[in-house]
């Protein structure tokens, strides 16, 4: 996570990052990629990685600034964290069956909703 610090801190005028990326249990902080992303308009990311306290790690993400400020949503499915826009019309539909847990507040939305994790 520090290099994604100091590497994000050299472009200060950056708007738009998407990310897809394997990472060590610090790069699933939504309290640190707050700060570094504050002022980006858009922020998508793909993180692999199993076996993560996803409570708190889910809580990190389930912020005001996630939530209402930029309203980028986390999933995570067992097999990585990703954000997913909440109005999206293109892509996959998710099983219900899929161990899945999000920062919507109603899970359903994921399931009768079509996106690309």
């Amino acid at each position: 996570m520090y290099q994604m610090e100091y590497f994000l801190s050299k472009l200060p005028h950056l708007k738009y990052l998407e990310l897809k990326t394997k990472g060590l249990v610090d790069l699933f902080d939504g309290y640190r990629w707050q700060v570094l992303t504050k002022s980006l308009i858009i922020f998508n990311f793909k993180f692999f990685r199993t076996h993560l306290p996803i409570e708190t790690t889910l809580a990190s993400f389930h912020t005001p600034f996630w939530l209402e400020e930029k309203r980028w949503f986390v999933v995570y499915d067992d097999t990585c964290l990703f954000t997913v826009s909440y109005f999206v019309s293109d892509g996959i539909t998710l099983s219900e069956q899929l161990n899945i847990r999000s920062t919507i507040s109603d899970n359903t939305y994921l399931y009768n909703y079509k996106f690309i994790p």
